[in-house]
């Protein structure tokens, strides 16, 4: 096949021109504000564990604590 078409693993690693800088380089501006986006995330993902905990202790009721172990 023409046109630059890659199959499988042969060829797969020349996608980058000759010369292309490797990987992206972040301003310090992109880069604090992308570690305030994860740390955003972070919370909302240990936000939404409190309350699915807080939430499937409630539905299990009070009992829960009073059983014997």
């Amino acid at each position: 096949m023409s046109g630059g078409a890659t199959h499988g693993k042969q060829g797969a690693d020349k996608t980058v021109p000759a010369g292309a800088p490797e990987g992206v380089r972040l301003s310090p501006e992109e880069r604090r504000r992308q570690r305030a986006r994860n740390v955003a995330i972070g919370l909302a993902l240990g936000g939404l564990f409190v309350l699915f905990y807080i939430l499937t202790i409630a539905r299990l009721g009070s009992n829960v604590f009073n059983r014997p172990l």
